[in-house]
């Protein structure tokens, strides 16, 4: 809701950024960078994954390798860092979760390149 609403607030992004770092509940933190990856501009959002990537609880992790996966699925550094966490996260869920990210960003960038090149 609040970046539906109230995303011209400054302080919006503030709360949003301040909750991946502080909230307790691992559930939330997950949903604020859910929250503020769509709030940001396409070329912000491989920050906000790989930060979530960087979570000590697994589901946030496996979530952010849904952020880069559909919010930059064209940017090479982020498939090279989906491909890490696919090979060596220490959670079994973040390594399905990537690799499975992994092969949806290939076909979301293959999708844009048949469509651009259809134009």
């Amino acid at each position: 809701m609040l970046t539906q609403r109230f995303l011209e607030q400054p302080e919006t992004l503030v709360f949003l950024q301040g909750r991946t770092r502080t909230e307790r509940e691992p559930v939330l933190r997950a949903r604020a960078f859910r929250a503020l990856a769509a709030a940001l501009p396409s070329g912000d959002v491989y920050e906000v994954g790989t930060s979530a990537l960087e979570d000590d609880h697994s589901d946030v992790r496996a979530g952010g390798a849904w952020i880069l996966a559909f919010g930059c699925p064209n940017d090479p550094r982020g498939r090279a860092v989906l491909r890490d966490h696919a090979q060596s996260d220490p959670h079994a869920d973040v390594r399905t979760a990537a690799s499975d990210a992994l092969r949806a960003a290939e076909v979301l960038s293959a999708q844009e390149w048949k469509l651009g090149s259809a134009i």
